[in-house]
């Protein structure tokens, strides 16, 4: 069995924490540290006194400040062809007794293969394919989690 190198599996963090801050963007919501932090900032606020209009105003439509990502360079390209892929997943509607709802089924390859050739993406080894798979797993455990409510 090969021995997974350590700076890979650090770089496959980067690209988890990378893919899920895009997911929970896509979805329009905090992640849900940011959220918790959000509330406990909200609730200080309040004790002070501030009229909610200017809490709205401060957090903003998302929460506050977007938190950055860091990305190691060996990661770019991924990151790069990953966010350039965002119109390529593939929703699925479930209708239930429950309700409808959309699933994400994940990125669709042959339009993925399209755009890395359009770009002039050279990958003989698979690699940037495999990162960019390790991404779309860690966005679909976020954008297809069970719902609240």
């Amino acid at each position: 069995m090969a021995r997974r190198d350590r700076r890979r599996g650090a770089a496959d963090g980067k690209l988890t924490a990378a893919a899920e801050a895009w997911a929970w963007s896509f979805l329009g919501l905090a992640t849900p540290d940011r959220a918790a932090g959000d509330d406990s900032r909200v609730a200080e606020l309040r004790a002070w006194g501030v009229p909610e209009d200017q809490i709205a105003a401060a957090l903003g439509p998302a929460g506050g400040e977007e938190e950055a990502v860091e990305i190691w360079s060996m990661n770019w390209q991924a990151v790069q062809i990953f966010l350039a892929a965002e119109t390529l997943w593939k929703p699925l509607a479930i209708v239930s007794m429950a309700g409808t709802r959309l699933a994400w089924c994940g990125l669709d390859y042959v339009g993925l293969d399209v755009l890395m050739r359009r770009l002039r993406v050279c990958d003989p080894d698979g690699k940037l394919f495999g990162d960019l798979l390790h991404m779309e797993a860690a966005a679909m455990s976020i954008l297809n989690r069970p719902q609240e409510g």
